[in-house]
């Protein structure tokens, strides 16, 4: 019941920013309320599971998890640099801006996991795991 409670609660909590900030953040507002009150849920789950005794921080998974802040800060840090060097196409046509975002999508995926992958942010056995799953279903 707590955990179902605590959902609807964000739930509250991020209309409700929507509503607040929305003169301040603009069209913005919708991903930074999403992202707050995701980041939320995952407090308020991790507070839930550790008081019940489900979950614990271990040696390997905050070493994985520092890992992980890596990637992502060197995938931050790439993006940062292509925008600004390609700010001149998303003020392009439609077709420009749209093969420049994804661009920076792609781009973005390939670096972090690329990054993560190299570093070991990304458990390589269970990934192969998952790759023959596929292939076993697929036939």
């Amino acid at each position: 019941k707590t955990p179902v409670i605590a959902a609807v609660s964000m739930l509250v909590v991020g209309v409700a920013m929507n509503f607040v900030l929305l003169d301040a953040l603009g069209i913005a507002t919708l991903p930074f309320s999403t992202a707050a009150t995701a980041w939320g849920n995952c407090l308020i789950l991790y507070a839930i599971l550790h008081r019940r005794g489900h979950f614990k921080f271990t040696p390997t998974l905050i070493s994985r998890l520092i890992r992980q802040l890596i990637a992502a800060a060197i995938m931050g840090g790439v993006l940062w640099f292509l925008v600004g060097t390609m700010s001149a196409l998303f003020a392009g046509s439609v077709g420009e801006r749209l093969i420049s975002i994804g661009a920076l999508v792609a781009t973005g995926g390939i670096i972090y996991f690329g990054t993560g992958w190299i570093i070991g942010a990304i458990n390589r056995d269970d990934v192969m795991i998952l790759l023959r799953r596929k292939k076993v279903g697929a036939g």
